[in-house]
């Protein structure tokens, strides 16, 4: 399968990178050598054999003459002086003529002038040199007259053409070295060019490696920066939907793959919270009613207890008066069957509030897993963040790496610029050369001419491989500017990888708040599961004490009915009437005492459902601080029982109607439970 360019990871990009303007660089550093280097050697070479040349040529002309005149002078007077001079004049130019034929050889384009100089070699070897020992040795015998026929009918001849090929070969070297500057310009101008292509290509690689950096890295840091600001605002519908699988599609994804999750959880636990609260506020409503049912229950049995003040006083009436035995005994069994059903009552209550609390602890066990739930999905979404921190770290880090290698880049630049400075030093010294030449050829007078020709030439050329040198200087220049921006570009980068990893770092912190106001909520959860443990247990003891009241009840209704069928015998039990009515006075008493206490216990507990409404109405307006995507939904069918109290003759719970139809997410994690109804 082929992999494409932003699947790669980023330590491939940047290497590829590197190495791609690595590679113009040393290019460019390579054309630039190489073009000075061919310079300095044809001016170093080829210019300097072609003034050589030219100086030979003139000492063969010289050494030439030297012979003729010493030729002359031995026909005119015989001496060994004049024979001296002239062998050494001819060994001289052999010499020179061996030597200015090597150097024409090493010449490129030098066929013509090689052939003139070995022509007048020849001539000089074959005829010239023939002809003047004829000459010399004539005039050794002292036939001077025909020593001077030969010089003047054949040697002067052979001596003219001679002189002539030389003046040939030194104008055809003129030729040679006008040819050689427009070589030498020609290839400057070459090495020029190519110079300029190859800096070409370098800010074209340059710019193709940096537009190409800022696609694949910067680009996605910046959008992974964007996202992580608007999560910061709430926004957990952001998404960046990266394709590639480097570090930064990586982070991305997981990104995506955390807020998603986030988003899941936050929608979870506002449903929660709203369902919470919804269940927070029936049972608040239920508690306070319960609390001003057992305070009307309290009033009932201080109504009662007072009732069995009386009851004590009427007997004591009854001890009295004797005759209204018949009617006290009515009273008395009146009020004990009065006592039953308010026992009974009372014990109907009781039951009813055990069933209520029962349902209590059931809701406040759904509103706990619901709260580890939450919590739990809050600690996942903390350690994606972390991961997503993390990764942001490392590319940090190889951001910076790679401000490090342009930096070197611009290094290897300042080299460049300064191999660029020693041609300029290079064509200083060639322009200063070249004046001296023109000195030294204004000196010469007429001889000096050409020479002097040849040092103009030069002295252009030096001006304009300076001219090139500045233009390559400016172009170095531009490049090291491009370089900074590249590396300034870099800084900015990393500015914003920092930027992104404090911005993940207080999402995370968010989250740890929320997660925070979870733990509070599963803790005061806890507190109410415990208060409605105690409830259930007073309320189960309370429901004891009111059946033993209503069997004591019961008792004295016994009683009562005993003494009215027993009317004669009334005397002697209304002392045991007495002693049980104030029994029935005390066990009021003490269910007066245990009213008054659940009484405070329903308070309590009110209050801190009061406290827990309040802190779930928090938790939603938080969780209201974030967007979330719109999930698809779906119809669930689940019953939300309420509790409801009707006050009818006596004290009951119905069971609640079933709430509408609600719509459940399926971010919710917890299946859909259907609670007893009481």
């Amino acid at each position: 399968m082929r992999l494409r360019l932003r699947d790669w990871k980023l330590g491939v990009k940047l290497g590829v990178g590197l190495f791609l303007l690595s590679a113009a660089g040393g290019f460019v550093w390579y054309e630039l050598a190489s073009s000075a280097a061919s310079t300095k050697r044809s001016i170093d070479v080829d210019m300097k054999n072609l003034y050589r040349s030219n100086s030979f040529l003139g000492d063969l002309n010289r050494y030439s003459l030297l012979m003729a005149n010493y030729t002359l002078l031995y026909g005119m007077n015989p001496s060994e002086e004049n024979k001296r001079l002239k062998i050494e004049a001819d060994d001289h130019a052999g010499e020179t003529f061996d030597q200015a034929i090597g150097l024409i050889k090493q010449l490129p384009g030098s066929n013509s002038v090689l052939a003139t100089l070995q022509e007048a070699q020849t001539l000089d070897e074959e005829v010239c040199n023939p002809l003047e020992n004829q000459a010399i040795e004539l005039a050794g015998k002292g036939d001077i007259k025909g020593a001077q026929e030969i010089f003047t009918t054949k040697y002067q001849p052979a001596r003219f053409k001679l002189q002539a090929l030389l003046v040939k070969a030194q104008e055809q070297i003129r030729d040679l070295r006008s040819k050689t500057v427009a070589r030498i310009d020609k290839a400057s101008r070459d090495a020029q060019q190519r110079s300029i292509y190859a800096l070409i290509g370098f800010l074209v690689t340059a710019l193709l490696t940096f537009w190409t950096f800022m696609r694949m890295v910067v680009r996605p840091v910046k959008l992974v920066s964007q996202a992580l600001s608007k999560t910061e605002e709430g926004d957990l519908t952001v998404r960046l939907n990266q394709k590639g699988h480097d570090e930064v599609g990586l982070m991305a994804t997981s990104l995506d793959q955390s807020l998603t999750k986030l988003g899941s959880t936050v929608s979870s636990a506002t449903s929660v919270s709203q369902r919470l609260r919804a269940f927070t506020k029936d049972f608040t409503s239920v508690v306070l009613n319960m609390a001003k049912r057992s305070k009307a229950n309290v009033q009932d049995i201080e109504a009662m207890h007072r009732r069995f003040t009386e009851d004590v006083e009427t007997l004591g009436e009854m001890n009295r008066q004797a005759s209204a035995v018949n009617t006290a005994v009515s009273e008395v069994a009146s009020g004990a069957e009065t006592t039953a059903h308010s026992a009974e009552r009372a014990a109907a209550n009781m039951r009813t509030m055990a069933a209520s609390a029962d349902e209590m602890a059931t809701a406040i066990d759904l509103a706990d897993q619901a709260a580890k739930q939450a919590r739990e999905s809050g600690d996942h979404c903390e350690t994606a963040l972390g991961s997503a921190r993390s990764a942001m770290e490392e590319i940090q880090v190889e951001a910076q790496q790679a401000a490090v290698q342009i930096e070197e880049l611009h290094a290897m630049s300042s080299s460049v610029g300064a191999i660029v400075q020693t041609i300029q030093d290079i064509a200083e010294q060639t322009n200063l050369l070249a004046l001296n030449a023109a000195i030294e050829a204004a000196r010469a007078g007429e001889h000096g001419k050409g020479f002097a020709v040849v040092a103009e030439e030069v002295r252009k050329l030096a001006e304009r491989c300076s001219d090139s040198a500045a233009q390559v200087q400016q172009i170095i220049d531009q490049t090291q500017d491009r370089v900074n921006a590249a590396t300034q570009a870099i800084h900015r980068a990393t500015s914003s990888i920092e930027t992104g990893a404090q911005r993940s770092f207080e999402a995370s912190s968010s989250v740890n708040a929320i997660l925070d106001s979870m733990r509070s909520i599963a803790a005061t959860v806890e507190q109410g599961r415990h208060g409605a443990q105690m409830i259930q247990s007073a309320i189960e003891n309370s429901l004891s004490d009111v059946e033993n009241i209503a069997a004591v009840a019961e008792e004295s209704s016994a009683c009562a009915q005993e003494m009215a069928a027993t009317c004669e015998d009334l005397q002697q039990s209304i002392s045991k009437v007495v002693d049980s009515s104030r029994a029935s006075l005390a066990a009021a008493s003490s269910i007066r005492e245990v009213a008054v206490a659940e009484g405070a216990k329903m308070q309590s507990i009110a209050k801190k459902c009061v406290s827990l409404q309040k802190e779930v109405d928090g938790l939603t307006d938080k969780l209201g601080f974030f967007q979330v995507d719109s999930v698809v939904v779906e119809t669930v069918e689940e019953p939300e029982p309420t509790l409801q109290l009707k006050r009818l003759d006596s004290l009951a719970v119905t069971q609640a109607e079933p709430a509408p139809t609600r719509r459940r997410t399926r971010a919710d994690q917890a299946p859909p439970r259907r609670r007893r109804a009481a």
